[in-house]
């Protein structure tokens, strides 16, 4: 069996169905042929061209027209998705790289122990809760207190941490 190779600017081009319209292109163009038959069947008087009916079906053709249009090489639409996708991405980040550990979840009770037996969790006030340093944060989030940490180096120069 014969192989060749395929250059990559033959397998990125677009597919062209008519002319120089692409898929999306001429369903962007179609919806709107869809919708005007749709009112013109429903909208009194039925089945006959109103000036109406013209003014609505402009307003509700027009934005697809555009939508469908090319700048730059790269479809309205297209454009249009990647703006939204950036304008929903997400804006509150929990932790960076740069934050410390359990920085935001970790908060320390301050509070006798005749407190402890003789109230709820509820009747605390908000302010015994503080922040823990951060060596309570990384023996909190380890375990360190009671444990051991060590780490350890295979044949390969992999180095593996081990908490005992």
């Amino acid at each position: 069996m014969k192989t060749s190779i395929v250059p990559a600017q033959i397998t990125s081009l677009e597919d062209t169905i008519a002319g120089n319209l692409t898929l999306t292109q001429l369903i962007l163009l179609v919806v709107p042929v869809f919708v005007a038959a749709l009112l013109l069947t429903v909208l009194p008087p039925m089945l006959k061209v109103d000036s109406y009916k013209l003014v609505v079906l402009v307003v509700l053709g027009l934005p697809f027209v555009i939508l469908s249009l090319r700048l730059k090489g790269q479809l309205l639409f297209h454009t249009l998705l990647a703006l939204v996708a950036f304008k929903n991405r997400p804006r509150l980040y929990l932790a960076t790289k740069f934050s410390e550990p359990c920085q935001v979840c970790a908060t320390k009770l301050v509070a006798d122990e005749a407190m402890l037996e003789n109230s709820t969790f509820a009747d605390r006030p908000a302010n015994d809760m503080l922040p823990l340093s951060l060596t309570e944060r990384s023996q909190l989030d380890l375990g360190l207190s009671t444990r051991k940490l060590t780490f350890l180096s295979d044949r390969n120069g992999n180095i593996h941490a081990v908490i005992e």
